[in-house]
């Protein structure tokens, strides 16, 4: 008895570090996505809701961005390959990221 009720507390225990580590991996994940959608609006620099292949381009001029991305472990040296991952809808309108 004393053995099952050991085992019972340890998935207990086991089953909340899980749900634990679930949410703090949904809460970085969800902080990472604001501050990419920050850094992408930042980016966007006529607000019209799409960053060009330019305005990316000028904005990889910008060391804090430079650092952010490479945070994210996204390489930045080719600018259209860059476009080419965010261009989330596949549309490849005007190479342009919708934001």
């Amino acid at each position: 008895i004393v053995t099952g009720v050991f085992v019972d507390s340890a998935i207990q225990v086991a089953q909340r570090d899980r749900n634990i580590l679930v949410e703090q991996q949904r809460k970085s994940r969800e902080s990472t996505t604001q501050h990419l959608l920050n850094l992408l609006k930042e980016i966007d620099e006529d607000n019209s809701g799409e960053i060009s292949t330019d305005e990316l381009a000028e904005a990889m001029k910008e060391e804090h961005i430079l650092n952010y991305f490479e945070a994210l472990q996204l390489e930045t040296d080719d600018i259209q390959g860059l476009v080419n991952l965010l261009d989330i809808d596949g549309s490849g309108r005007d190479r342009n990221i919708l934001v």
